[in-house]
């Protein structure tokens, strides 16, 4: 009968290193790079512009440098439309918003939490199209259109902490700080015949703040 003991012993001394390999190779693999989340307060919170009802939908990926510091983009897009309109065969009013934010943000780790705290370039566009029923004339309804155009461009400063759930799926709060210059085009005429009656423009600066502007839940790869 040969002995079948040495090769034996060789084969587990060969499978208990290859499996250490692998688990060095684990330990030792890096941290990802890439994030990408989504926004969820924007599941929550339906906005009103005037009396179109609408939401926004926010993104977020980030892209790390280092072991603290990361570049980020946010894009956002929101639709609308009017949920009461005024009167039967009247155009439902349209809007349409796009907004993106261009970002450099430090990150200081403790255990599973992170602080965040960074910059933002900001960028945002957003467009409004209505035909309104006002009255009747005879048995004909009379119409008036209002069409605007918003633009707004500034900075913004950016805090928030991050907690990890798994190695690979976070949630984290975000604070904002936002200084921008923004303009309106604001047109209003007659809709039928299509004539413009008013037309006015205007620009300023605006400040605001905002506690929690974000609720994200991201994945790391």
């Amino acid at each position: 009968m040969k002995n079948t003991t040495t090769p034996f012993l060789l084969i587990v001394l060969v499978l208990c290193g290859l499996g250490g390999e692998l688990r060095a190779q684990e330990v030792e693999s890096p941290p990802p790079k890439w994030e990408v989340g989504v926004d969820l307060l924007r599941f929550f919170d339906r906005d009103r512009y005037g009396d179109i009802q609408f939401s926004t939908y926010s993104f977020i990926a980030r892209r790390k440098l280092s072991e603290n510091r990361a570049l980020r983009i946010r894009p956002l897009f929101g639709l609308g439309t009017n949920i009461n309109p005024p009167l039967p065969g009247a155009n439902q009013p349209h809007l349409l918003i796009l907004s993106l934010d261009l970002g450099h943000e430090w990150q200081r780790r403790y255990g599973k939490f992170v602080h965040y705290y960074g910059a933002d370039l900001a960028g945002r566009y957003q467009y409004r199209d209505a035909t309104i029923g006002l009255g009747t004339s005879g048995s004909a309804p009379n119409y008036t259109y209002e069409k605007d155009v918003y633009w707004r461009a500034g900075v913004g400063l950016f805090t928030g902490g991050k907690y990890f759930l798994t190695n690979r799926i976070s949630l984290s709060l975000e604070s904002t700080v936002n200084l921008h210059l923004g303009g309106l085009k604001l047109e209003a005429g007659s809709a039928n015949p299509r004539q413009a009656v008013t037309s006015t423009h205007s620009w300023g600066f605006t400040l605001d703040f905002n506690t929690l502007s974000a609720f994200y839940l991201s994945y790391y790869f």
